[in-house]
């Protein structure tokens, strides 16, 4: 791991070094872009590897002549200098393209040296050719300035750094990102939902209204792609090392939305099970295979959560889940995790697709897969809130809603009815709001698996 002091160091041997080369000619300076503290990894020496073929062949094309070169390797990360004979601005131009032009080139650090003046080394910048700066891995600002100001956690760059690496695009990952993030509104802005918060009522929340649910769920979009990126970049690890990545994911998320909102837990259920899904989607879109997604994307993240399932089993903590798992024996979220979210495929998701085909109405349709979930979920939420007679009561009364099949205006109607009811037993099924979710999204992964799950960065 490299300290800041040992970053410093390299800095200086590093201009020495260019000093000495400059007297063969314009000096060409490879590093990587390595966030954190581990700047010596697998993919920091891969992603240099390939930037040192890509300029050799470009100094090749070129007809320039390679004067002398060295290597250096260390904490601080893999490096490659080389003196070429050819002008500056030229070597910097071609640079510049060749970082645009190669998938791994926003992973490149491609500098050119000239001078020295007053016995210091001048590294041409692509303003000197009327450029604009490099942009962030994370967003579309300046790298430098995102870099400087710390702007985006460690966590976002890594993921972003390792996603690229692998062959994601951000185009992609972004894509999946906000799928997730607009199944979290569509969910929020569904109207009616009797004791959730909806664009009329805050249901049993009196802490939550409709713009903290919305603006908790834009605060999760850099993480949700973070999710989507190591699901990618960790596609072939095994399922412990994806968990932790993920975890460490999760809490900052997690810690991200609480600043958002003040403290109140907005999304942490949706966030644990649209980040799954997330990941295990951009698992099984690095296999670069459409046919078969969503079951294939179930299966992983199934595969990925029964192992948080069972060491909860083992050491369950003291929260409304562990309490519902003692005294009912409900596994709540992780439970449906780890069988790849059934509930919302088998259940949510072909209510949601019927009811579209006969009415036309994504609105009705979402409402219809609602009350489908809130008829077959066993709710930890429920349960933690009105105990197991709070379960029964809105199983039985969303079983009967079902049975009775109202027409769109008269599931509305249904649904505002239930209103006053809910609130009063403080009763909300947010686990069935987010298999809603979950179910929106699976039915968005199954349509767009290629337009927003593969692509080469």
């Amino acid at each position: 791991m490299a300290s800041c002091a040992d970053v410093l160091d390299r800095r200086e041997e590093r201009r020495d070094e260019q000093v000495a080369l400059l007297g063969s000619g314009v000096v060409v300076s490879v590093t990587v872009v390595s966030p954190g503290a581990d700047k010596d990894d697998a993919v920091a020496r891969s992603v240099c590897a390939a930037a040192v073929e890509a300029v050799r062949g470009l100094v090749g094309r070129r007809g320039w002549r390679l004067a002398a070169e060295r290597s250096a390797s260390g904490v601080t990360g893999p490096e490659w200098l080389a003196a070429v004979d050819a002008s500056g601005m030229e070597v910097k131009a071609a640079l510049v393209a060749l970082e645009e032009s190669e998938p791994l080139g926003r992973l490149w650090d491609l500098d050119v040296v000239v001078g020295p003046v007053a016995g210091q080394p001048v590294v041409l910048s692509r303003r000197d050719l009327g450029l604009e700066p490099r942009r962030c891995l994370v967003c579309d600002l300046d790298a430098a300035g995102c870099a400087r100001s710390r702007r985006h956690s460690p966590l976002l760059v890594d993921a972003a750094r390792a996603g690229l690496a692998a062959g994601a695009s951000r185009e992609a990952a972004e894509a999946a990102g906000g799928l997730a993030v607009d199944a979290l509104l569509m969910e929020a802005r569904l109207t009616p939902k009797p004791g959730l918060v909806d664009a009329v009522s805050s249901g049993s929340h009196s802490d939550m209204d409709l713009v903290l649910l919305e603006r908790s769920a834009e605060a999760l979009l850099p993480w949700f792609v973070a999710c989507w990126q190591t699901g990618w970049a960790w596609s072939g690890a095994d399922a412990a090392t994806l968990r932790s990545r993920l975890v460490d994911i999760g809490l900052a998320a997690e810690a991200e939305m609480l600043a958002a909102t003040g403290g109140v837990n907005t999304h942490k259920g949706a966030l644990f099970a649209l980040g799954l899904l997330l990941a295990a989607w951009g698992g099984e879109a690095a296999g670069q295979a459409s046919e078969g997604l969503v079951e294939r994307a179930r299966t992983r993240a199934a595969r990925l959560a029964s192992g948080w399932l069972e060491d909860w089993r083992r050491r369950p903590d003291a929260s409304h889940g562990a309490s519902a798992l003692r005294e009912l024996g409900l596994t709540g979220a992780r439970g449906e995790a780890s069988g790849g979210f059934e509930t919302a495929a088998t259940v949510g998701l072909p209510a949601y697709r019927s009811r579209l085909a006969e009415t036309g109405d994504a609105d009705d349709a979402a409402r219809w897969a609602l009350m489908a979930l809130m008829a077959a979920n066993d709710d930890t939420n429920l349960v933690a809130r009105g105990g197991a007679e709070g379960l029964a009561y809105v199983r039985g009364w969303a079983r009967g809603v079902v049975e009775g099949r109202p027409g769109p205006d008269a599931l509305v109607a249904d649904l505002a009815d239930a209103e006053a009811a809910f609130v009063a037993r403080r009763l909300s099924p947010g686990g069935s709001a987010d298999l809603l979710a979950v179910t929106w999204l699976l039915d968005r992964v199954d349509a767009v698996g290629l337009a927003a799950g593969l692509g080469a960065g």
